[in-house]
């Protein structure tokens, strides 16, 4: 009978030693808030380099009796998944997604504790009757390119994100022993850009400039191109003739000139003033896809009298666009 008693209590002690190896298991070292930052100081939505931001910690322990393994993990934030977290504005209705990631390779999502597993998870070790221990980690995480949001001063977050450190072995009873509380943010930074296109062609960024040749002039003659608007925030596009809205001979002595008439979206415009003139304008918070807006230009030659001098007849229009 006392052999029995005795067996019961080292069982007890040796069950109640499997999760007491590390003392003070902790991460410190750690900064709460990450905030994203691209090429402009924030979130570029047409950006399409991607930015991986780095947050650094250490792990902790005063160890005793045994090796002491442990692994870190992310709770899922307020997204409810690890697989698609998420930083939101006021609400779900406006978001970025995000994602952390165990390292630069993005091979593998760094994961909860209810979905990790050894390569999902940050591991480590302490060694055998050590003194107070560290042990460097680090992770990464970003905001994929390509996703078109509002522009806003107003952040977006997924604050109180939990990182954990638990003893032991993932499947094998570990236990919670530590945590730290990250705040990912990052704001949408305003983004306007106008390009002189073909008739339905795409946006493309540098496409700045464009020769609309009659050829040989004729009363009514047309050619017909697009302004291509990529934005996020509402804009002003202003137009300006150098010539007061006439084609003027190439030799300055010459007197005669081509009249002309332009429409920007089927609207006619007055650029007799060589003034600036705003053609286009967009509200406040609005968006275009990657491939831009096309908004189209037609540009009409007035009656010719037959009494041209013969020769090469230009005008130069200038565009500017600008948020608002």
């Amino acid at each position: 009978m006392r052999q029995r008693l005795v067996w019961l209590i080292l069982f007890i002690l040796a069950a109640g030693q499997a999760h007491a190896v590390c003392l003070n298991l902790s991460i410190i070292n750690i900064t709460g808030g990450q905030v994203f930052t691209g090429s402009g100081g924030g979130y570029q939505p047409y950006d399409t380099s991607e930015y991986l931001k780095t947050v650094s910690f250490d792990v902790q322990a005063q160890v005793s009796i045994a090796a002491c393994p442990y692994f870190v993990v992310l709770r899922t934030g307020q997204s409810g998944s690890a697989s698609a977290r998420e930083l939101w504005r006021g609400s779900s209705a406006n978001k970025l997604n995000y994602q952390a990631y165990i390292d630069s390779t993005k091979a593998n999502i760094l994961r909860d504790s209810a979905t990790a597993n050894t390569s999902t998870a940050i591991t480590g070790n302490f060694a055998v009757l050590g003194g107070t221990q560290t042990n460097h980690h680090s992770f990464v995480w970003t905001v994929p390119a390509g996703q078109v949001a509002a522009a806003n001063a107003s952040p977006y977050a997924d604050n109180g994100v939990v990182l954990e450190v638990w003893e032991g072995v993932l499947g094998l009873l570990p236990v919670l022993r530590n945590t730290a509380t990250l705040n990912f943010s990052t704001t949408v930074l305003s983004s306007v850009d106008v390009a002189v296109v073909g008739t339905g062609s795409p946006f493309a960024i540098g496409s700045t400039s464009r020769n609309v040749n009659f050829g040989t002039a004729s009363s009514g003659a047309q050619q017909n191109f697009d302004l291509s608007i990529r934005s996020n925030d509402g804009y002003q596009i202003s137009m300006q003739s150098a010539n007061g809205q006439k084609l003027k001979h190439s030799i300055s002595s010459v007197s005669t000139t081509i009249p002309y008439t332009i429409t920007v979206s089927g609207t006619s415009q007055n650029l007799s003033s060589g003034g600036a003139v705003t053609v286009a304008t967009s509200a406040s918070g609005a968006t275009t896809p990657a491939i831009g807006t096309n908004i189209p230009v037609r540009v009409t030659l007035g009656t010719l009298s037959g009494a041209e001098t013969s020769g090469n007849y230009n005008d130069t229009l200038s565009l500017s666009i600008t948020a608002h």
